[in-house]
């Protein structure tokens, strides 16, 4: 669902406060990662090739510098602001936009569409989700439910079950909305983030009396509708604000396995971040095409492997294919459905799926293929009468969820496409497959996307329907059984050589199938060329 300026973008952000020691550690350590395995590991390159990631180390440098948590502006009149209450979300007018640091923040947000941030922060050991201010929570901690809470809490376990705990250092996180698990406030970059374009009644406007002589202007927190709908997870890395080196853990070869002998704060954060960076968005890898001979000891066929990945459940996964021009053979195949497969200890980063396709002759022609998936259909569920407000969940299920900000973009889709490969097989070698973008599906376009499936198609004919109608009404006083015979074979394609030559030897094709083998299906009517 993206070209250029439309990838998936998340924001991760190291530090707030400059006494939480380990989150920038952990962010250099993902970069680390990321770079050290591009060329390596396909699944780490389709990560940094499919989403744009913003890093942002130490948003409170100074406060990091000097191991303070507020950033300090006046040591000598005692001027220091935390700047995780100085954001535009149910605060003061005045008490907002008075630092630096929520300042660089700000501008990342009004210049992007970020669908997921993650915050690192330090003094206990949570993943927390929206709500947490004080207009959805009490002052005990009971907090309403968000919109996206489906979604939010589907990412929060995962993210939860591949951390782990530190080893011996730290239990694994504990998960909940930031109310009840830490505390509310007001003015705090996690609930501004996710509901500052659409969560409050009257917006806040900024208006700070700080850094006079670099006057924030007010425009600044007038938001658009697209910016600030962006699921947010605060990370609270662990009990101590500043752990022990000993327990930070190791860069070792297990790096990403849980029982790693090398684990401790920085690889369980590692795994979280990179969970995180998987499932912003679904997508589709095919992985593999081959010849596959005589499959099923019956005509020449070829294998398609594919993967799901970046989502939670795969609501339906299928292989679409054609060939170009008139007539055209196309077909689909079976609906395939489960949960996404996702592990890093030994195992694949995705769901795996492999179908066959016959060939039915066609050597030396090119065949055109794609996958489809729904993914995550659940997010679209509705918390009472709260339809779902983020990014994450809507570009999953809602076809009218599109945005726009500068050079982002963001468009929802009922499926996703993988893109279309080229298959050409000559009856032996060479054989050959490659993306081509060139061709589009559909009714009207280069390539028919069959929907009906389970198997190969029937070819199909452009011989106009209207005027074999005619036709029959005119021959009706003696040729009604001829008639009867053009319709039925136009809507079913022109017949082979063979089928001429024997009436029941598309039947017997059929009768060769099952559904994983690729029944042979018409194409239904309203996919036959109008003429």
């Amino acid at each position: 669902t993206w070209t250029g300026n439309t990838k998936p973008e998340i924001i991760i952000s190291g530090e707030l406060h400059g006494d939480e020691r380990l989150g920038p550690h952990v962010v250099l350590a993902v970069i680390r990662l990321l770079l050290e395995k591009y060329d390596s590991d396909p699944w780490v390159r389709l990560l940094m090739d499919r989403r744009k990631i913003v890093f942002v180390p130490m948003a409170n440098a100074i406060g990091f510098e000097t191991s303070v948590r507020e950033e300090v502006q006046d040591a000598d009149h005692g001027i220091a602001i935390d700047p995780n209450r100085d954001f535009a979300f149910n605060q003061d007018p005045g008490l907002c936009m008075q630092t630096v640091t929520a300042r660089v923040i700000n501008e990342l947000f009004v210049s992007h569409i970020f669908r997921l941030m993650l915050t690192f922060h330090g003094g206990t050991n949570v993943i927390g989700y929206e709500w947490g201010d004080y207009g959805h929570c009490s002052p005990s901690g009971s907090c309403s439910t968000a919109p996206d809470r489906v979604a939010m809490e589907t990412l929060a376990k995962r993210m939860y079950s591949f951390a782990g705990g530190a080893g011996r250092f730290e239990d694994p996180y504990v998960v909940g909305d930031m109310g009840s698990t830490v505390y509310p406030v007001n003015g705090g970059m996690e609930d501004w983030a996710y509901g500052a374009s659409w969560a409050e009644l009257e917006p806040t406007l900024c208006v700070p009396g700080t850094l006079t002589e670099s006057p924030y202007p007010r425009s600044r927190t007038t938001y658009r509708n697209a910016t600030h709908r962006c699921v947010t997870y605060l990370i609270e890395a662990g009990k101590e604000k500043a752990p022990p080196e000993q327990s930070l853990g190791s860069q070792s070869p297990d790096l990403l396995m849980k029982d790693g002998v090398g684990n401790g704060h920085i690889p369980r954060n590692i795994r979280l971040t990179l969970a995180a960076i998987d499932a912003v968005e679904p997508y589709i890898f095919v992985s593999n095409i081959t010849h596959n001979g005589k499959y099923q000891h019956q005509e020449e066929a070829i294998e398609i492997s594919w993967h799901v990945g970046g989502g939670f459940h795969i609501d339906e996964t299928f292989l679409q294919w054609s060939t170009l021009g008139r007539p055209t053979h196309a077909g689909a195949t079976a609906r395939l459905s489960e949960d996404v497969a996702f592990t890093f200890d030994g195992g694949s980063k995705w769901s795996s799926f492999r179908e066959n396709v016959y060939l039915y002759g066609k050597q030396g022609q090119a065949l055109y293929v794609r996958v489809l998936a729904k993914v995550d259909f659940a997010f679209s569920k509705s918390i009472g009468s709260d339809v779902p407000q983020s990014h994450l969940a809507n570009v999953r299920f809602n076809s009218a969820w599109e945005h726009s900000n500068g050079a982002s973009r963001v468009k929802g889709v009922e499926e996703i496409t993988s893109p279309t490969y080229r298959v050409v097989w000559s009856g032996g070698s060479p054989f050959s497959w490659s993306e081509d973008k060139s061709k589009a599906w559909g009714d009207d376009a280069d390539l028919v996307a069959s929907s009906l499936g389970e198997g190969n198609g029937f070819e199909r004919v452009s011989t106009p329907r209207l005027g074999l109608v005619i036709f029959c009404f005119l021959l009706v006083m003696g040729g009604v059984s001829l008639c009867f015979n053009i319709v039925r074979k136009t809507k079913r394609g022109t017949p082979s050589a063979a089928e001429e030559s024997h009436d029941g030897a598309g039947e017997e094709l059929l009768e060769k199938a099952s559904i994983r083998q690729f029944h042979r299906r018409d194409v239904e009517e309203g996919q036959a060329s109008s003429g």
